[in-house]
Protein backbone atom coordinates (compact mmCIF):
# COMPACT_ATOMS: atom_id res chain seq x y z
CA UNK A 1 0.00 0.00 0.00
CA UNK A 2 1.27 3.39 -0.62
CA UNK A 3 1.45 6.25 1.67
CA UNK A 4 0.03 9.25 0.16
CA UNK A 5 2.89 12.21 -0.84
CA UNK A 6 3.06 14.07 2.09
CA UNK A 7 3.30 11.91 4.80
CA UNK A 8 6.49 10.65 3.89
CA UNK A 9 7.86 14.38 3.53
CA UNK A 10 6.67 14.78 7.09
CA UNK A 11 8.30 11.93 8.55
CA UNK A 12 11.62 12.89 7.53
CA UNK A 13 11.63 16.05 7.71
CA UNK A 14 10.77 15.47 11.40
CA UNK A 15 13.40 13.18 11.71
CA UNK A 16 15.56 15.91 10.06
CA UNK A 17 14.65 18.44 12.87
CA UNK A 18 15.16 15.84 15.77
CA UNK A 19 18.71 15.67 14.72
CA UNK A 20 19.14 19.34 14.51
CA UNK A 21 17.81 19.42 17.81
CA UNK A 22 20.14 17.15 19.50
CA UNK A 23 22.96 18.18 17.89
CA UNK A 24 22.93 21.95 18.24
CA UNK A 25 24.46 22.99 21.27
CA UNK A 26 22.00 23.89 24.08
CA UNK A 27 22.97 26.66 26.70
CA UNK A 28 21.70 26.50 30.14
CA UNK A 29 19.75 29.89 31.20
CA UNK A 30 22.86 30.55 33.89
CA UNK A 31 25.06 30.09 30.34
CA UNK A 32 22.89 32.82 28.61
CA UNK A 33 23.19 35.31 31.26
CA UNK A 34 26.97 34.88 31.75
CA UNK A 35 27.83 35.43 28.07
CA UNK A 36 24.80 38.69 28.21
CA UNK A 37 27.09 40.12 30.93
CA UNK A 38 30.17 39.49 29.41
CA UNK A 39 28.84 41.53 26.35
CA UNK A 40 27.17 44.31 28.61
CA UNK A 41 30.79 44.34 30.43
CA UNK A 42 32.71 44.85 26.97
CA UNK A 43 36.03 43.73 28.14
CA UNK A 44 36.02 41.61 24.84
CA UNK A 45 35.02 42.67 21.92
CA UNK A 46 31.53 41.38 20.55
CA UNK A 47 33.62 39.69 17.83
CA UNK A 48 36.07 37.50 20.64
CA UNK A 49 33.22 36.81 23.03
CA UNK A 50 31.32 35.02 19.93
CA UNK A 51 34.27 33.04 18.78
CA UNK A 52 35.09 31.90 22.21
CA UNK A 53 31.07 30.79 22.85
CA UNK A 54 30.53 28.97 19.30
CA UNK A 55 28.11 31.68 18.71
CA UNK A 56 27.69 33.86 15.25
CA UNK A 57 27.92 37.40 16.08
CA UNK A 58 24.89 37.88 14.04
CA UNK A 59 22.75 36.45 17.28
CA UNK A 60 24.70 38.78 19.47
CA UNK A 61 26.02 41.84 17.67
CA UNK A 62 23.85 44.85 17.74
CA UNK A 63 24.93 46.92 14.67
CA UNK A 64 23.67 49.98 13.37
CA UNK A 65 20.50 48.42 11.38
CA UNK A 66 18.08 46.15 12.72
CA UNK A 67 18.05 44.75 16.14
CA UNK A 68 15.69 41.84 17.56
CA UNK A 69 15.08 41.89 21.11
CA UNK A 70 13.74 39.13 23.54
CA UNK A 71 15.34 39.94 26.58
CA UNK A 72 16.49 37.89 30.09
CA UNK A 73 13.14 38.88 32.42
CA UNK A 74 15.71 38.65 35.42
CA UNK A 75 17.26 41.73 37.16
CA UNK A 76 19.17 43.56 36.76
CA UNK A 77 19.50 42.12 33.15
CA UNK A 78 16.41 43.13 31.66
CA UNK A 79 17.12 46.92 32.77
CA UNK A 80 20.98 46.70 31.36
CA UNK A 81 19.29 45.55 28.01
CA UNK A 82 17.18 47.97 27.65
CA UNK A 83 19.71 50.26 28.09
CA UNK A 84 21.70 48.96 25.49
CA UNK A 85 18.97 48.92 23.05
CA UNK A 86 17.42 52.21 23.76
CA UNK A 87 21.26 53.19 23.23
CA UNK A 88 21.37 51.47 19.56
CA UNK A 89 17.92 53.07 18.81
CA UNK A 90 19.83 56.59 19.64
CA UNK A 91 22.54 55.52 17.34
CA UNK A 92 20.57 55.07 14.49
CA UNK A 93 19.11 51.67 14.33
CA UNK A 94 15.78 50.22 14.21
CA UNK A 95 14.04 47.39 16.75
CA UNK A 96 11.41 45.48 17.92
CA UNK A 97 11.69 43.98 21.13
CA UNK A 98 9.57 41.72 22.64
CA UNK A 99 8.94 42.49 26.34
CA UNK A 100 6.23 41.77 29.28
CA UNK A 101 3.64 44.57 30.05
CA UNK A 102 5.66 46.44 32.98
CA UNK A 103 4.64 50.13 32.35
CA UNK A 104 5.53 50.93 35.76
CA UNK A 105 8.98 49.99 35.05
CA UNK A 106 11.98 52.30 34.39
CA UNK A 107 13.46 49.73 31.61
CA UNK A 108 10.06 49.46 29.98
CA UNK A 109 9.72 53.59 29.77
CA UNK A 110 13.49 53.29 29.04
CA UNK A 111 12.56 51.51 25.39
CA UNK A 112 8.97 53.01 24.95
CA UNK A 113 10.79 56.73 24.81
CA UNK A 114 12.74 55.71 21.94
CA UNK A 115 10.28 54.02 20.36
CA UNK A 116 7.46 55.02 17.32
CA UNK A 117 4.78 52.47 18.21
CA UNK A 118 3.74 49.38 20.55
CA UNK A 119 1.05 46.65 20.06
CA UNK A 120 -0.39 44.95 23.46
CA UNK A 121 -0.49 41.94 22.28
CA UNK A 122 -4.42 40.48 23.14
CA UNK A 123 -3.38 36.86 24.34
CA UNK A 124 -0.43 35.99 26.95
CA UNK A 125 2.32 34.52 24.39
CA UNK A 126 3.92 30.88 25.18
CA UNK A 127 7.10 29.89 25.14
CA UNK A 128 9.18 26.77 24.31
CA UNK A 129 11.97 26.06 26.43
CA UNK A 130 15.38 24.68 25.78
CA UNK A 131 14.00 20.88 26.55
CA UNK A 132 10.69 21.56 23.84
CA UNK A 133 8.12 22.09 27.19
CA UNK A 134 5.64 25.06 26.63
CA UNK A 135 5.13 27.43 29.45
CA UNK A 136 2.79 30.65 29.50
CA UNK A 137 3.89 33.67 31.09
CA UNK A 138 2.46 35.34 34.49
CA UNK A 139 1.64 38.81 32.64
CA UNK A 140 1.01 39.86 29.14
CA UNK A 141 3.55 40.64 26.23
CA UNK A 142 3.87 44.20 24.59
CA UNK A 143 6.13 44.32 21.41
CA UNK A 144 7.73 47.43 20.86
CA UNK A 145 8.59 49.53 17.37
CA UNK A 146 11.28 51.70 17.02
CA UNK A 147 11.80 52.87 13.57
CA UNK A 148 10.45 55.42 10.44
CA UNK A 149 7.04 53.10 9.48
CA UNK A 150 4.96 53.38 12.70
CA UNK A 151 1.63 53.01 10.19
CA UNK A 152 3.31 49.78 8.39
CA UNK A 153 4.33 48.42 12.08
CA UNK A 154 0.32 49.24 12.87
CA UNK A 155 -1.02 47.51 9.48
CA UNK A 156 1.02 44.31 10.59
CA UNK A 157 0.45 44.37 13.93
CA UNK A 158 -3.21 45.04 14.27
CA UNK A 159 -5.05 41.60 14.37
CA UNK A 160 -2.48 40.54 16.93
CA UNK A 161 -3.76 43.38 19.85
CA UNK A 162 -4.22 47.04 20.34
CA UNK A 163 -1.43 49.47 18.69
CA UNK A 164 -0.58 52.84 19.40
CA UNK A 165 1.40 54.68 17.44
CA UNK A 166 3.14 57.91 16.47
CA UNK A 167 4.85 59.13 19.50
CA UNK A 168 5.60 62.45 18.18
CA UNK A 169 8.86 62.85 20.43
CA UNK A 170 11.02 60.19 18.34
CA UNK A 171 8.85 60.72 14.80
CA UNK A 172 10.78 61.90 12.04
CA UNK A 173 9.66 65.97 10.88
CA UNK A 174 7.13 65.74 7.68
CA UNK A 175 8.92 67.29 4.68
Amino acid sequence: MRQKPGTRRSSSEKIVKDIQRATRKQYSAEEKIRIVLDGLRGEDSIAELCRREGISQGVYDWPIGRIWMNPPYAQPLMGQCATKYAEAIESGSTGIALVNYATETSWFQEIVSVSSAVCFHKARIRFVGDEGQSGAPLQGQAIIYAGNDPLKFEEVFRDFGMVMADFPANMPEAA
